[in-house]
């Protein structure tokens, strides 16, 4: 589930940082959720809402098996992501989406061998070996659902996390927004996106998506749970 790249590239497909949404604090205060591409520099903190939204205290032994959990997932999704953007309060993240366009460049090259290079190193992390089986399984799992309508749909949204701190709040209706955006810029007509029971994938429904295909498969967290995964297909005006 996300995060990298060149500003250069960034700039081609992502819009710029803007404060374009209003959220009030506790004590009732306005304040501005700013927009921004995703950058290299925000590696740990993405690996790190990953982690928090995905991978609770209970679920490994380990710290460091959870915290390793959490950016290998977020690594394969950002070794193919041609966009990426985050909402961020005082320069703190509170969601990220990424997605992906057939035919566009990695918003960060980079993040292929960052991702084989974590790949490798699953034996020196506690229970490591077993994270990442669990993790291609779910890959392949993911890919054979996906095979049909990768054919006819070139674009994906690839992940779509907001902090528990931020649901409500609009920054996730913003995120949302800004990607199809981009995906309009780009002449796309229809994109995709993978997701399961666990998810709140209600809110894909809400907005007019059509679940195209159907399947179980077990969690990849290694919790030990048969999860229904769906196929989404959205149509873009």
């Amino acid at each position: 589930m996300t995060l990298a790249h060149s500003n250069a590239r960034q700039r081609e497909h992502i819009h710029h940082a803007s404060c374009a949404q209003t959220v009030h604090d506790d004590g009732g205060a306005c304040e501005h959720v700013a927009f921004r591409p995703v950058t290299s520099d925000d590696a740990d903190e993405l690996a790190a809402l990953n982690m928090h939204t995905w991978f609770p205290k209970d679920l490994y032994s380990y710290a460091q098996t959870r915290h390793y959990a959490a950016r290998l997932d977020v690594l394969h999704y950002l070794r193919s992501s041609t966009y990426g953007e985050v909402a961020t309060l005082r320069g703190t993240i509170l969601g990220v989406v990424l997605g992906a366009v057939e035919g566009k460049r990695p918003i960060v090259p980079a993040a292929a061998g960052w991702y084989r290079q974590a790949h490798v190193n699953a034996p020196m992390v506690p229970e490591g070996i077993t994270v990442r089986r669990n993790l291609d399984k779910e890959i392949r799992t993911d890919l054979a659902l996906e095979r049909d309508v990768r054919k006819d749909v070139p674009a994906e949204l690839q992940l779509f996390i907001v902090s528990a701190a931020a649901r409500g709040k609009g920054v996730g209706g913003q995120l949302y927004s800004r990607f199809l955006a981009h995906l309009r810029e780009c002449g796309e007509k229809r994109y995709f996106l993978y997701t399961d029971s666990d998810c709140d994938y209600g809110f894909y429904e809400a907005h007019g998506l059509t679940r195209v295909a159907q399947g179980t498969g077990d969690d990849y967290t290694g919790s030990g749970r048969t999860l229904d995964k769906f196929i989404y297909v959205g149509k873009l005006s």
